[in-house]
């Protein structure tokens, strides 16, 4: 699956966003990847994760071509209601998150399947960041480095 703009494309055929879901309905017990661009619109990349999380899909891995080093790991996790950012094993709430993203010129995402079926936690986190200017903002399937004590 790949995203262009806001068109998403499924083993090469493009779909609408009505579409999707009734798809994705038959990949629930299916690792389903999500491809973009080097520059995706977050708005459309946490749209596609949201239908496929709507629509049952277990797990779900989003990834984007390499983003330039170093990048920031931040691991996005949904518990007791709330979103959760982590980043080099601190956990940030969304105002510590922000002035922390001023100082980074890239991101890369790392989520599990997140149990937030509105699709927020992508949603806040995306327009976090770039609302505090950074560059580049990618998607990875692999979990980020371990702590360094």
């Amino acid at each position: 699956m790949t995203a262009e703009g806001c068109r998403t494309q499924v083993d090469g055929r493009y779909v609408t966003a009505g579409a999707l879901p009734a798809l994705a309905r038959r990949w629930r017990h299916r690792l389903v990847r999500v491809e973009t661009p080097p520059d995706p619109p977050y708005r459309c990349v946490g749209a596609t994760i949201f239908a496929l999380q709507q629509a049952g899909v277990a797990r779900i891995a989003s990834e984007t071509p390499p983003l330039p080093a170093p990048a920031v790991s931040l691991r996005l996790d949904f518990a007791g209601g709330r979103c959760r950012y982590q980043v080099d094993g601190r956990n940030l709430d969304e105002n510590q998150l922000r002035v922390a993203a001023r100082r980074w010129s890239a991101v890369r995402i790392w989520a599990e399947t997140l149990p937030d079926r509105r699709g927020g936690c992508f949603v806040a986190a995306f327009r976090i960041l770039e609302t505090a200017g950074v560059g580049k903002i990618g998607f990875t399937a692999e979990p980020p480095p371990a702590p360094r004590d």
